[in-house]
């Protein structure tokens, strides 16, 4: 008896554009790592599951493994945290497979597939996209463009993305 794996549709890194820390020749995404400085890159790029190096822009296909399978590579995703006394421990975020595909599912529960997508606050905005509109984890947007796409040409979209007093801002 043969045994099928089902398919997940699934982001991969596309391209190396704009920004772009990782080699790997197959670079699905990891868990959002998003802390409260969005403005480091943690609020508007990917990571990598294997190298955790940071990239811009991610297509959706379908990958053989399952989320199951994906999840395995990541969990128990721990970070290192650093008291004010300087004692280094180990803090869990996400403990089990299941934490890990719930935590996955806003992220790629809408995914087109081969659609080119950026991460931004939390979402995974479509490149193509006329703005971005939306409540993120920070703050909410409003922006009349793609902040990764536009930076590609125009250097003020890459100040945006860098920009405490933007990420900061209290919504209206």
């Amino acid at each position: 008896m043969l045994w099928r794996r089902r398919r997940t549709l699934y982001l991969v890194k596309a391209n190396d554009d704009f920004v772009s820390g990782c080699s790997c020749s197959s670079a699905p995404i990891a868990s959002s790592a998003q802390m409260d400085c969005p403005w480091c890159g943690c609020g508007w790029l990917f990571s990598c599951l294997y190298c955790h190096g940071a990239f811009t822009f991610a297509r959706a296909v379908l990958m053989r493994e399952s989320l199951e399978e994906l999840a395995a590579h990541e969990v128990p995703r721990t970070q290192r945290v650093v008291s004010m006394q300087g004692e280094i421990r180990e803090e869990v975020l996400i403990p089990t497979v299941e934490d890990w595909i719930e935590k996955m599912q806003p992220l790629i529960g809408a995914l087109e597939l081969d659609r080119t997508y950026v991460y931004f606050d939390g979402h995974a905005i479509p490149a193509d996209a006329n703005g971005v509109r939306m409540k993120g984890m920070r703050r909410s947007h409003d922006l009349n463009y793609v902040p990764q796409v536009r930076a590609l040409t125009d250097p003020s979209a890459e100040a945006l993305l860098h920009d405490i007093k933007y990420w900061t801002a209290e919504d209206e």
